[in-house]
């Protein structure tokens, strides 16, 4: 699936080379890289197994200059082309914008190429695409060999559909660049009959509406009773008067009493006795 980069004005679509095992696959990537300037294509990664057979997948960025206003890139993989791979396979076509489908023109191979497209059509239904809604063309490789199938016969038990064919010898590049240019023009119309308006501007996807919240019903009791709530507990406070002011009590009057007058006692002489008050008792009562 073709990636936007709308800030940037760039986009970038994945080409995957498809066939049968030792078909010329690697050899189309490794020749496009080969005869094309540094400017025009980035670091190429292939991972091979011993006998030189692509294990996982073959990646080639080129640059493409601008189309419709966006920077162009082509990303170009090759998927492993034995058939214990399929996993592989599937996942390297994944998101493709647009496949070639290597056919090894030799007789002995006819039927594995039969074979591997019609893997490549049960991959594709199994990523939800049908093949006849994606871009396709076919290379007929190594037409340099003896004892090949006619072209003729190629297209009617592999291209019933006429779709664009193109003759090749990859590991002498003839062919090869014919077949990038074929399938990059029908991948480029069909990002522009999918992607992009009469006017040219790309297609933004439209944001997905949020999936509407489900409420989960409450789970009914099942003999266990859970504990009550705590209840909040309010304290009425009493509101409190202010003080009244204090007035000062009344002021009683009371009856003015009479003075005592004290009259001083008359000095007593010195060395006198005092009168002993026995002694004239006794007298009075002896006269009595």
């Amino acid at each position: 699936m073709v990636l936007f980069n709308h800030a940037a004005h760039q986009m970038a679509a994945k080409i995957v080379y498809y066939g049968p095992g030792l078909c010329g696959k690697t050899t189309n990537l490794s020749t496009i890289y080969q005869k094309t300037s540094l400017k025009a294509h980035g670091e190429m990664v292939s991972l091979n197994t011993d006998t030189d057979r692509t294990l996982f997948f073959d990646l080639l960025p080129m640059d493409m200059g601008t189309v419709w206003g966006f920077k162009t890139k082509l990303q170009l993989y090759t998927v492993p082309g034995q058939v214990f791979y399929n996993a592989t396979r599937k996942l390297v076509l994944k998101g493709a914008d647009g496949i070639v489908f290597v056919a090894d023109s030799q007789v002995q191979m006819l039927e594995a190429n039969k074979d591997s497209l019609r893997n490549l059509a049960i991959n594709l239904q199994e990523l939800g695409i049908e093949i006849q809604d994606m871009p396709l063309v076919f290379q007929w490789n190594k037409r340099d060999l003896s004892g090949v199938v006619p072209v003729a016969e190629l297209e009617r038990e592999l291209n019933p559909r006429r779709l664009p064919s193109f003759c090749s010898v990859a590991n002498e590049g003839m062919g090869v660049f014919e077949t990038l240019k074929g399938i990059t023009r029908q991948t480029l119309m069909h990002i522009k009959t999918r992607h992009f308006t009469t006017a040219g501007a790309p297609v933004e996807p439209a944001t997905p509406a949020p999936p509407p919240q489900k409420i989960q019903p409450k789970p009914a009791l099942q003999g266990k009773l859970s504990a009550p709530k705590p209840m909040p507990i309010k304290l009425a406070v009493p509101t409190i008067a202010p003080p009244r002011p204090r007035t000062a009590p009344a002021k009683v009057l009371l009856p003015s009493l009479p003075r005592i007058m004290v009259v001083p006692r008359a000095p007593m002489a010195k060395n006198t006795p005092a009168p002993c008050k026995t002694a004239a008792l006794v007298k009075e009562t002896k006269a009595v």
